[in-house]
């Protein structure tokens, strides 16, 4: 996995069209409290499955998400799903969508938010309830 990393997803995990999404995301959410996370999960749990999505819709229905889609494609297979994270664990863009919105307290944003621009997090295999792909 680790090699598979470094040579196919590195380059675009840094290109700008991510970078800036976060770095927006970033600022519009850099003074939210977790009340209001919280409030804008349980919004984005409420919305799987309906046909409004209005907490959903702007992460899947952006420039940023169809890059990540296109990776997604291009990967054959070996990627089955991906999306990105602001500052509090919050869904940026995603190639589909995740069973909720903060990932903040998960350990794929907390064993790499703040350790450093390199850092990745390998979890177990298992089978991914919004997906349904392993």
């Amino acid at each position: 996995m680790e090699r598979y990393l470094q040579s196919n997803i590195r380059d675009w995990a840094h290109s700008e069209v991510l970078i800036s999404a976060i770095k927006a995301l970033n600022n519009k959410t850099a003074d939210y409290d977790q009340a209001m996370i919280d409030t804008l999960d349980a919004q984005w749990r409420a919305e799987v499955g309906q046909s409004a999505t209005p907490t959903i819709t702007p992460v899947l229905s952006n420039t940023t998400a169809d890059f990540l889609r296109n990776q997604v494609e291009r990967s054959e297979g070996y990627i089955t799903e991906v999306f990105i994270m602001d500052l509090h664990g919050l869904n940026v863009a995603a190639s589909d969508t995740t069973s909720d919105f903060w990932q903040g307290d998960e350990a794929k944003f907390n064993q790499t938010y703040g350790v450093n621009a390199e850092a990745y997090h390998f979890g177990d295999i298992e089978q991914d309830e919004s997906s349904g792909h392993y």
